[in-house]
């Protein structure tokens, strides 16, 4: 029996993550530290769906809407009235970064995506943190509550809407 189990826990290091990820809904909070160990905190809610959707929806310091469609950016920010639209020229996929993680241990995983690497962190199979560095070498630790995996996205959760009377930035 040890050695069945043992078998289990090993074949499960050696494929990556342990289960199918196609959506998830959480809270989050996302600690920025930057090279003079400041840090920045922004709470939200994050929605994302199979393949590469996603929608950040930042609630303080500030309010700001991010959605990501494969390699398409809006961001919403209404304290500016304005929208930022733009193409970044590859996909920013949390699943997929997830999902084509490499175990370590059962409860920590590294994932190599877009040049970045990420340590992806579980509590059992849940989804608990994501650590990287961004492009201005800042510590970036995104820590998840009231998780959802592969639950149902209501459509309206994902889909952008612009102010009428809002600045659009192309």
């Amino acid at each position: 029996m040890k050695l069945i189990l043992g078998s289990l826990l090993t074949c499960n290091l050696l494929f990556g993550f342990p289960i199918e990820l196609n959506t998830i809904e959480s809270n989050f909070k996302q600690t920025i530290i930057d090279d003079h160990n400041k840090s920045l905190v922004y709470y939200g809610k994050l929605w994302a769906k199979k393949p590469a959707i996603a929608h950040w929806s930042y609630q303080k310091p500030i309010l700001k809407e991010m959605y990501i469609e494969n390699s398409k950016v809006t961001i919403i920010e209404p304290d500016l009235e304005q929208v930022i639209i733009k193409d970044i020229g590859e996909s920013i996929d949390i699943i997929a970064i997830i999902s084509h993680s490499e175990a370590i241990n059962p409860e920590h995983y590294i994932a190599h995506y877009n040049e970045k690497e990420y340590h992806i962190y579980l509590d059992g199979k849940f989804l608990k943190s994501i650590h990287y560095l961004d492009d201005f070498s800042n510590k970036t630790v995104i820590e998840f509550s009231e998780l959802k995996q592969n639950s149902d996205i209501k459509k309206s959760d994902l889909e952008v809407i612009i102010p009428e009377d809002y600045d659009v930035i192309r």
